[in-house]
């Protein structure tokens, strides 16, 4: 005789999503249940066991969803559950019988609901029946899938309460399933209201008032401009239509990751709350992007060319001259003595877009941050709202030593730019040479005659679609690119 799994523990009735299933017969078939079993799939047990014993193993499952209705199988056909079977002290060990490979099997709902296609991948989100079908048709081939594992137990000797335990439904659930399947056949039955579907030609009214007015229009304005159409219709199309809008406007953004410590640097003017020192209107602001080191934060008078390549110079004679400079397009910094005093360096300058922020957006928010330090700094000097060039000194150096842009664990800029390697004559004629080769790439592709002078803001936008790939290929960029769709 064979053996049941005992009465492992309470199973509730839940409504939960199952994984794809076929439904290609209205007949109930032993195979298709047993099909992912051993040839032999039942666990024999010893005859000689006394009929009290007819439960020798202790089954128990541990559920990942609910629903018997969409749950599947779980000691046999379903690889949903996660069956943890254990020998009694009356019985041979349990590997003797059941395969190891069925023992512990489970498979996460995400996983189990990957193939059931989404309303989005079919265009138009389905209402009504279509929205549903594939849905009832899984609860169908599980139901009849449940009913023939009953009427196999039930030939063994099985009594409904004890079937009913093991698929984890209630006896009275699985009796009137059996009944309905003789009935008629598990015939899928349509839930919920019967949908108002506009016609075709009321659709495309309103996704033209959607079209003009565009994506951000309320569902009020649409019951207000059409008052026959039901309201679940008219959100069903502002859906689709905000869906197919977010595509197409969709923009990429670029998370940038400098991995050479010295090779780029960025500068930028920036303004304090009050004159520094009574004196300074301005502040100049160098930083090195990959190790994040504050190398100048310095009360200036003028922002004019003059003040930036002194400062510059100063740095170079100290640091050394970096390979790639980044800057906004300030008269200072788009001045001809500027552009020729880099030049003679070596260094390529590299001008963020009009208006456009974000671009030097580390020196931005790097300025934000040595304000408000500078700004505690005289607040414990008992100077609040009045700036000392000791002050901006005293925050460069504090950002240096004791900020950690990697973590509690990561070393301070400091330490990442003491140990910066040296940029040698080699690496400054290759990275020339790349650049070279990509703008004359970007001239021709534009059509542009390369001999004929640019004004600095196309020259500066060809060099800016010229550099990235560049500095990637050299491996001082890391750049990760993804697609932000935008909100409403």
């Amino acid at each position: 005789m064979s053996h049941r799994p005992g009465r492992g523990g309470d199973a509730s009735h839940q409504d939960q999503q199952i994984g794809e299933a076929s439904t290609d017969s209205d007949t109930i078939s032993q195979e298709s249940v047993f099909e992912d079993l051993p040839e032999d799939p039942e666990i024999v047990r010893d005859q000689a066991a006394a009929p009290a014993c007819r439960n020798p193993l202790g089954v128990s499952w541990e559920r990942i969803g609910g629903d018997g209705a969409t749950l599947g199988l779980p000691a046999f056909a379903s690889p949903r559950l996660k069956i943890t079977a254990t020998a009694s002290d009356d019985g041979p060990p349990l590997d003797e019988h059941l395969p190891a490979t069925r023992v512990e099997q489970e498979t996460s709902a995400d996983q189990a609901g990957a193939n059931v296609p989404s309303p989005c991948d079919c265009g138009a989100s389905p209402r009504g029946w279509d929205r549903q079908e594939h849905r009832r048709q899984q609860e169908r081939d599980l139901r009849m899938r449940s009913v023939s594992l009953f009427q196999e137990l039930r030939g063994d000797e099985w009594s409904t309460a004890e079937a009913a335990l093991v698929l984890g439904l209630s006896p009275r659930t699985l009796s009137r399933w059996e009944e309905s399947w003789e009935t008629n056949r598990l015939e899928p039955k349509r839930r919920g209201r019967p949908p108002r579907i506009a016609p075709f030609e009321r659709q495309a009214e309103v996704l033209g008032f959607l079209k003009a007015n565009g994506p951000g229009t309320s569902i009020a304005v649409l019951q207000a401009e059409y008052s026959d159409l039901a309201r679940a219709e008219l959100s069903a199309l502002r859906t689709d239509f905000r869906a197919e809008w977010r595509l197409r406007h969709a923009q990429e953004q670029c998370q940038l990751e400098w991995l050479c410590p010295g090779s780029v640097w960025a500068m930028d003017f920036t303004h304090p709350p009050h004159r520094i020192d009574g004196v300074f209107p301005a502040i100049l602001n160098v930083r090195d992007l990959a190790s994040h080191q504050q190398l100048l934060w310095l009360a200036v008078e003028h922002e004019n060319a003059a003040t930036v390549v002194d400062a510059l110079a100063d740095l170079f004679a100290v640091h050394g001259a970096p390979l790639v400079m980044k800057c906004d397009n300030g008269p200072a910094f788009r001045a001809d003595v500027t552009k020729r005093f880099l030049l003679d360096q070596e260094v390529f300058t590299l001008y963020s877009p009009p208006y456009c922020a974000r671009y030097n957006g580390a020196c931005e928010r790097a300025n934000r941050t040595l304000k408000e330090l500078t700004e505690h700094i005289a607040d414990q000097a008992g100077r609040p709202g009045f700036w000392k060039g000791d002050d901006l000194l005293e925050a460069r150096l504090r950002a240096n030593r004791f900020s950690r842009p990697w973590g509690a664990t990561g070393a301070t800029p400091e330490q990442t730019w003491r140990v910066r390697g040296s940029l040698s004559l080699d690496n400054r004629q290759n990275m020339w040479q790349h650049l070279s080769s990509e703008i004359a790439t970007v001239l021709n592709q534009r059509e542009l005659d390369s001999t004929v002078a640019l004004s600095h803001y196309t020259q500066a936008e060809i060099e800016r679609l010229a550099a990235p790939p560049v500095l990637e290929q050299l491996g001082l960029l890391h750049v990760t690119r993804r697609r932000i769709t935008p909100v409403f």
